[in-house]
């Protein structure tokens, strides 16, 4: 057999990888918040393998131009590398409690990330919904902002429901970006009244914004959990209301995250019975919308077996024959 010419062998070795990659614009969802945390794993507990990281992030890629993450812990300051394998940017976050030494490395960690990685690096987000949950004071929230501000290239954001973006406008005014959660399910909304309640809510924090860029950071809808109000968790409604909003998301330009790519196991003692089923796959990487919706999103769906309850061992266990 001929020896291939140099050139050609890179060529041949490269092009299953050529015809996978496509453009972020032109993947279906401008972006889908990301939690990389099987079954069995969890926040403080048992963290993502690498490699198990990296499939999750290149799945990701098939059908979302970025991806938001909530901590730099679990493997999370490790995405945007990883991102830049894929030509898919990153807004990653620092996780902010009450636990001050915590949020120390935590900033920190996000900063060199930040600095590391300025391709993938888009935006960073300083804390999730931390004045929702009454974990910090504004004043406290604002001075971290204006830390990460002060190490970082990249705009700065925090992320809060929009009831607490229209009470704080001294928040507004610290941050680049003004990064909003709107879900119509906490709200009570049915979901045929959901998409108009996402808009509406969403023209009240831009208002507020006064100029400023708005980004809807979380919106979704759960398949599975309680009734609140009017709404009612399914896959059905979660097809209604992401059929509807997400065509006048696009025909707006307006950037978003949806909520969320994976359902997650984890959150079922904290955010009650609808916790882990806000995903737009199972835990398990099946597709939850039918294959007729609006867009096509069957590339997301993926094989992601729970990983085991122990690493399994990198060499043989040695017998034990005796002398």
């Amino acid at each position: 057999m001929p020896r291939l010419r140099a050139p050609l062998v890179v060529l041949l070795v490269a092009l299953p990888a050529l015809l996978s990659a496509v453009p972020a614009q032109d993947r279906p969802l401008h972006g889908a918040c990301f939690g990389p945390f099987r079954p069995g794993e969890a926040p403080g507990a048992l963290a993502p393998l690498p490699s198990t990281l990296a499939e999750d992030v290149a799945t990701a890629a098939r059908i979302t131009g970025r991806i938001r993450t909530y901590g730099m812990g679990g493997g999370g300051w490790q995405v945007p590398e990883l991102c830049e394998e894929h030509d898919l940017r990153c807004w990653p976050g620092a996780w902010l409690g009450r636990d001050r030494a915590a949020n120390d490395r935590e900033c920190e960690l996000l900063i060199r990330t930040a600095q590391r990685h300025p391709e993938a690096v888009e935006a960073v987000l300083v804390g999730n919904e931390v004045l929702l949950r009454d974990d910090l004071p504004e004043a406290v929230l604002i001075r971290r902002i204006d830390q990460v501000k002060a190490g970082v290239e990249q705009p700065v954001t925090t992320a809060e429901p929009w009831a607490v973006w229209l009470a704080h406008p001294k928040l507004v005014k610290a941050v680049d970006v003004v990064t909003v959660h709107i879900h119509p399910y906490w709200d009570g909304v049915p979901a045929e009244r959901a998409a108009q309640h996402t808009l509406d809510k969403l023209a009240e924090v831009r208002r507020a914004a006064r100029g400023k860029r708005v980004v809807l950071g979380e919106f979704g809808w759960p398949t599975a959990g309680d009734t609140k109000g009017g709404a009612v968790p399914s896959r059905e409604g979660m097809a209604h209301y992401l059929g509807d909003v997400l065509p006048a998301l696009r025909k707006t330009e307006q950037e978003y995250f949806v909520f969320e790519l994976w359902d997650e196991a984890w959150k079922a003692g904290d955010e009650g019975t609808v916790g882990p089923h806000w995903g737009l796959f199972t835990a398990d990487g099946s597709p939850k919308l039918p294959d007729d919706f609006a867009l096509d999103l069957r590339a997301g769906a993926s094989s992601r077996p729970p990983r085991p309850t122990a690493p399994l061992p990198t060499t043989p266990l040695p017998t034990n024959r005796g002398g």
